[in-house]
């Protein structure tokens, strides 16, 4: 029973995972720049059932007892790098890239440590 209960939990976290991943993509998909995620799964390798020192046969042989299925597993986050729609903006600091390649923007946080940070996000503008 407790196996049961086991794999019908890995169920419920990979689909809650999944979907955390779409309401993800649906909050943003009309923020500039953003790339779809997506998220896979996979089964539990198979694990072999072992009776632990068995004296009746092959004593002190581990004897195989078969396989046990323990539920599913989150696989790969991915994010998707493809092209977007790109559209004209008529504002002179808008830029656009198409094919490969991320603005490079340098950060300033609140330690005033600066970092660069990477994006697609081509909405600039000019401060004094």
């Amino acid at each position: 029973m407790v196996r049961g209960l086991y794999t019908a939990w890995t169920g419920m976290r990979n689909n809650q995972k999944k979907l955390d991943v779409i309401s993800n993509n649906v909050a943003n998909a009309s923020t500039t720049g953003y790339k779809n995620q997506g998220v896979t799964s996979q089964s539990f390798d198979d694990m072999l059932g072992i009776k632990v020192r068995d004296r009746s046969v092959n004593y002190p042989m581990d004897e195989r007892i078969g396989n046990m299925y323990l539920g599913v597993k989150i696989g790969e986050e991915y994010t998707d790098y493809t092209q977007g729609s790109l559209r004209e903006t008529g504002n002179t600091f808008d830029l656009a890239l198409s094919g490969d390649g991320f603005f490079a923007v340098e950060y300033k946080n609140k330690a005033d440590e600066t970092s660069v940070r990477y994006g697609r996000d081509g909405s600039f503008s000019l401060s004094g």
